[in-house]
């Protein structure tokens, strides 16, 4: 083969991963009913003003600590639906968006428009950000500044402070990617127990218990450095619904999600699988150590009232939000992860993928 032919077969294996990642998050939004955005992936129902968009990318590419971002316009999270995009207009949308920043922008790296059903496609933007800061300029725009450094913070889009461009500055670790692997969720009816004198004798109250139980795997983004994820900052949270669409009512709500809904801690065991080579995954002291890819054991545990079982038992769909903060550090790994109920089973047991 020639530097072409080589270079052509790189690129189509390339975008063949882009869309069958993107494909991926359109199920979980559409299919799932989950949130998918988060500090390297954005959603947009249909193409942003440009003048607006210049700050939203600015803000999102110096808040992605050096990782690539993915933009996906039309899809909309907010009604867990697809409704499309056109990628002929990226053509005027690009040039007028690149104009707004101050000498660099992020570089948009790969462009595709990925079908997604009944003549509909969504248009897939993937950003490098390894060229960080990104300024953009007053142009046009209301307000007294020449040049703006923009930080994205949540769902909003602000000026970046005094340490927050020390981040940029800095070089910093990467997000590993995470995965789970033959993830299953139980549930059982505990039995009232009293108290008793001696160590792990506690008593406690009649109640449901669902039970996580699997493996995780974490792909590290770059060999040579190191992440540690603190055992004692890991979270997990457990949505579900009943009617065949997610259930978010607020915490004030007397609905059986809010007890399902609330944190509850992930805790892991130390007899985890042990890296087969120096760049691994392994759990020492208190905390997970990554220095490149490897698969662990994962489990946890969520407590819901008796008068909740009947909807539990006709539960088809449940959602696992996981946060594995990174240590010295404002990221996180984690993400959302769907579970459908196992007809095979005869107990309620929902499975995960």
């Amino acid at each position: 083969l020639d530097i072409s032919t080589r270079y052509d077969a790189t690129m189509g294996s390339v975008r063949a991963l882009l869309e069958h990642r993107v494909l991926q998050l359109v199920d979980r939004v559409c299919r799932d009913h989950l949130r998918i955005e988060d500090d390297l992936v954005e959603c947009k129902s249909t193409w942003p003003a440009a003048d607006k968009a210049a700050r939203q990318l600015a803000a999102h590419a110096n808040t992605a600590g050096g990782e690539s971002i993915l933009w996906i316009v039309g899809l909309d999270e907010d009604a867990f639906t697809a409704p499309g995009a056109a990628d002929k207009d990226l053509a005027a949308w690009w040039p007028t968006v690149r104009s707004g920043f101050d000498q660099i922008p992020p570089e948009l790296t790969t462009h595709l428009s990925v079908p997604v059903g009944r003549g509909r496609s969504v248009v897939a933007l993937e950003f490098a950000t390894d060229r960080v800061p990104f300024v953009v300029t007053k142009g046009n725009a209301p307000g007294r500044f020449e040049r703006d450094v923009p930080w994205r913070d949540g769902t909003t889009t602000r000026s970046a402070h005094r340490q927050e461009l020390l981040r940029i500055l800095v070089p910093a670790a990467r997000i590993p990617a995470v995965a789970l692997v033959a993830a299953t969720i139980t549930f059982q009816h505990e039995k009232a127990k009293e108290s008793g004198s001696g160590y792990g004798t506690e008593g406690h109250r009649e109640h449901l218990r669902l039970s996580l139980n699997g493996q995780i795997y974490f792909e590290s983004a770059a060999l040579g450095s190191t992440v540690v994820l603190p055992d004692h900052t890991m979270a997990g949270r457990l949505d579900f619904d009943t009617r065949g669409k997610r259930l978010d009512p607020p915490p004030a709500a007397p609905l059986a999600v809010v007890s399902i809904g609330n944190p509850y801690r992930m805790r892991r065991e130390s007899s985890s699988v042990e890296p087969s080579h120096p760049e691994g995954v392994e759990h020492h002291r208190g905390s997970v150590y990554i220095s490149g890819s490897g698969k662990m054991e994962l489990w946890g545990y969520a407590e819901m009232d008796l008068a909740y079982e009947s909807q539990l038992r006709r539960t088809q769909r449940m959602a696992l939000e996981l946060g594995l903060p990174m240590a010295a550090s404002d990221k996180q790994a984690g993400g959302a992860f769907a579970f459908h109920r196992d007809r095979r089973s005869q107990g309620p047991t929902w499975q995960c993928p």
